[in-house]
């Protein structure tokens, strides 16, 4: 099952009538903010956020939470704008600070085995 979330109730609606067009049974939506959503622990295997995640305030305490909703062997991907871009840089450079340094291991385990920083 895919699950879509969106804090935008106009995104869910044109992502549904996606999904109606291309006859796919297996994808639920639900309105919520990426921030603080809950899910019991190890709900999925693979989290994505997309171009969502330069605006996330608390990028660390984010990820920690999304780590809980993963299976083990899960991962999270955050696809954000092309590094020559100015917001793309940012997210690169909090990325790195945040999950190259000590304070969250695990998480860092899990975003360097998918992410493209350098």
């Amino acid at each position: 099952m895919v699950m879509g979330v969106d804090i935008a109730a106009g995104m869910l609606e044109q992502a549904q009538r996606k999904v109606e067009a291309l006859g796919l049974g297996n994808v639920e939506f639900q309105l919520a903010d990426a921030e603080v959503f809950n899910y019991p622990a190890n709900q999925f295997d693979q989290i994505l956020c997309a171009n969502t995640f330069p605006w996330i305030a608390e990028k660390l305490a984010t990820l920690q939470r999304w780590y809980q909703f993963l299976r083990p062997g899960g991962r999270i991907g955050i696809h954000t704008p092309a590094e020559t871009a100015y917001v793309g840089y940012i997210v690169e450079t909090d990325l790195h600070h945040l999950l190259y340094s000590a304070i969250c291991p695990v998480v860092r385990r899990s975003y360097s085995a998918s992410s493209s920083i350098k």
